[in-house]
């Protein structure tokens, strides 16, 4: 009834409220120069997806949950790599990129609220309840606390360019910090290489750019296939160019 429109208005509300203020990154200047992309691209059933990074430009990767919103609200396991400019997030760790999240576009990292637990737990509850007369009021006492307990270990990530919300769920406390400090703690690199990209001259720019794509895993990939198909030709060669008998 009128009571279940409300209340789930407020909900709503309340689980936006961290969508508001913009990151000082977003503004003019870092809207003009953005950072450049080293990551092969495909195409997977229209879907985008990217190559793996290689373990030079890994800081930290691991399986940790992943909150997903469709038909119905559910944790599933990914395997998230950690680089030096983005977040990125697969199926499994033999899996294509499919998610990935750039550490400039990062506005905030943060632990779950029991609050926030609860929100969730009420935006769960009216989903479950539309059309009848209960309402928040009727939240039960044990189905807070299961929400609590679902939601330890969780951080999210606001990304300023979306305004959305990325939740994932570590399998203990010390895991989660741990991602928390990483992920603060590269976008913090990401932030002063960013800056310091902005003083160098064209030239500059461009070898820092040639030096990243020589270093790139897929680049090193196509030099050692073209070395084999050399080495392969020069044999060939002495073979034919060698007298008969």
């Amino acid at each position: 009834g009128q009571d279940m429109i409300v209340a789930a208005g407020k909900v709503h509300n309340l689980l936006h409220h961290h969508s508001g203020p913009r990151s000082p990154e977003s503004g003019k200047g870092a809207s003009q120069a953005k950072m450049p992309e080293f990551i092969d691209m495909h195409h997977d059933g229209g879907m985008v997806i990217w190559d793996k990074p290689s373990e030079m430009e890994t800081i930290l990767h691991g399986s940790l949950e992943k909150r997903i919103v469709s038909k119905r609200i559910y944790w599933s396991e990914r395997h998230v790599y950690l680089t030096k400019s983005h977040i990125m997030i697969a199926l499994d760790e033999s899996s294509y990129i499919r998610d990935r999240i750039r550490l400039l576009d990062v506005f905030e990292v943060a632990r779950v609220s029991s609050n926030e637990a609860v929100m969730f737990n009420a935006t769960s509850f009216l989903r479950r309840n539309t059309g009848s007369s209960n309402s928040l009021a009727v939240l039960e006492t044990s189905e807070r606390d299961v929400t609590q307990l679902e939601w330890s270990h969780a951080f999210r990530i606001l990304e300023n360019s979306s305004n959305r919300n990325v939740y994932l769920r570590a399998s203990s406390e010390e895991e989660c910090q741990k991602w928390i400090d990483a992920i603060l703690q590269a976008k913090s690199e990401a932030v002063k290489d960013f800056e310091a990209s902005k003083q160098l001259t064209p030239v500059q720019r461009l070898r820092q750019n040639l030096s990243r794509i020589y270093t790139s895993e897929s680049c090193q990939g196509v030099l050692g296939a073209l070395l084999i198909v050399n080495f392969l030709f020069n044999a060939v060669d002495a073979e034919v160019r060698s007298p008969a008998g």
